[in-house]
């Protein structure tokens, strides 16, 4: 049986962005009031069992104060959920964070969801939503809300194009009137840039570096491609061959080199999608331009690089980091907008048969 919790429940109260590297969750009228990376801080307990002791910004700190003692986990993997207890957990304690959890019991959440994933996984972020204190879970796909929070045209019956570069994974969606028309997913992002940054520099400087310092330098000096005045950084690293502890210089150029594939993939995915973009839609997208949001979007001629191997316009959000949030907002004010988007749930399995098949 396919229900239409929407329609059956009323109003939602809560939209939740499970995102690999960040969660998001926005209040109806209060806006967003978490943004914190989706990570955990655990021990090992007997049978190998974890002990969640924080999540957010607080399992960060937790494990910056006692390292050996605590691991670091992330209960998403490119987008899905890989660990549903964990991930149960996460939302549940920040459900329960001041402010909200005396304001809503058991409310109703619209969780985004990745285009085009498994039925497994659609189940186990309706299970993990539930779990966690909810009454109801409706799902919308992560595209459609980002494209909602660009402010982009949906109900039109223009094609339009946004790529949400996130940090597990990218999504390139063709949009009209309210409806995915095309969706190419690629196992690119920003984690995925990071991983490109230690490899490279594992192969060509024999130095082993932290994720955490990839994602520094990234950040910091990170391009696309050579900028005009090469910047360098020090970090500290680990000798590849002795193990030993040193002191590392990279420059700008490198990490452009170290990137690049990655990048290449991305403008490989938005050619291939071009390419199954219907006639009439494309013309659409031309004139209007290709929209570029998501954390990974941040990165320094991202939008340039893209536009020059396209040939197409590319226009990037003003705030990269929040529009899915921006749209799970509008969602929240917009009954109708979101009966039109909003997925079915299949109602045919138990919870418990459900969360068996994670294990």
């Amino acid at each position: 049986m396919v229900l239409s919790l929407f329609k059956s429940s009323g109003a939602p109260d809560i939209y939740l962005d499970l995102g690999t590297m960040n969660t998001r969750l926005v209040i109806k009228n209060r806006g967003l009031v978490v943004n914190e990376p989706s990570v955990i801080a655990f021990t090992t307990g007997r049978h190998g069992k974890k002990n969640i002791i924080a999540v957010g910004n607080e399992a960060i700190e937790q494990v910056n104060k006692t390292p050996g003692n605590l691991f670091l986990g992330r209960p998403l993997k490119e987008g899905v959920i890989t660990d549903v207890d964990t991930t149960e957990t996460m939302i549940r304690s920040f459900l329960s964070r001041p402010g909200i959890s005396h304001w809503l019991t058991r409310p109703r959440i619209i969780m985004s969801i990745p285009h085009g994933i498994k039925k497994i996984e659609k189940e186990a972020v309706v299970y993990a939503g539930r779990a966690a204190g909810a009454r109801d879970v409706i799902l919308a796909e992560e595209p459609m809300v980002a494209a909602i929070g660009a402010q982009l045209p949906i109900q039109e019956p223009k094609g339009r194009m946004i790529i949400d570069f996130g940090g597990g994974t990218s999504e390139i969606a063709i949009i009209a009137l309210s409806d995915i028309v095309y969706c190419q997913t690629l196992r690119t992002g920003g984690q995925q840039l990071n991983e490109g940054i230690v490899q490279w520099l594992k192969k060509y400087k024999n130095a082993i570096i932290s994720e955490a310092s990839a994602e520094l330098l990234k950040v910091d000096i990170g391009s696309t491609s050579p900028i005009s005045e090469v910047q360098v950084r020090r970090v500290q690293a680990r000798n590849a061959t002795s193990g030993l502890p040193m002191e590392l210089e990279v420059n700008s150029t490198e990490i452009s080199m170290a990137i690049q594939d990655c990048v290449e993939d991305l403008v490989f995915g938005i050619k291939k999608a071009l390419e199954n973009t219907p006639p009439e839609l494309l013309s659409d997208i031309i004139d209007s331009g290709i929209v570029l949001t998501g954390g990974g979007s941040l990165l320094k001629n991202i939008d340039r690089y893209i536009q020059d191997q396209i040939k197409i316009s590319v226009h990037r959000t003003n705030d990269p980091l929040t529009t899915i949030a921006k749209g799970g907002e509008i969602l929240l004010n917009s009954p109708a907008l979101l009966d039109s988007i909003q997925l079915p749930i299949e109602e045919d399995t138990e919870p418990t048969a459900r969360r068996s098949q994670f294990y």
